[in-house]
């Protein structure tokens, strides 16, 4: 992205989002990286994307880290996208980082 130019998170979401459907989920990770380094931090909608394409695409531990980091600065994901995740996580077998998801969904909404 050019300087001078502050583009909008609905931009970073669709190439972030391109990116994880053609499979390029370590250049979308770094894109999201450097988006927030920029001083464009993701909003709900960004971070809930990349939640849905980490799902879709097997990625259920990254998944569950963006639902956290989500949480890290003051956003409260949505039950839908909590649910995906431990879904994804209890599929693929990692049932105690599961409980932890529910855990921290319940923490938050007291």
């Amino acid at each position: 992205m050019e300087e001078g130019h502050r583009p909008f998170p609905s931009l970073y979401a669709a190439i972030v989002k391109a990116m994880c459907r053609a499979g390029r989920f370590a250049d979308a990770f770094a894109f999201f990286g450097e988006m927030k380094t920029r001083g464009h931090p993701p909003n709900r909608p960004v971070y809930t994307m990349l939640v849905k394409m980490c799902v879709r695409g097997g990625r259920i531990v990254e998944a569950a880290n963006f639902l956290v980091e989500m949480t890290e600065v003051g956003m409260t994901p949505r039950s839908q996208s909590f649910d995906m995740v431990v879904e994804g996580l209890k599929h693929s077998g990692k049932h105690d980082l599961a409980r932890r998801m529910e855990m921290l969904e319940v923490d938050l909404r007291g």
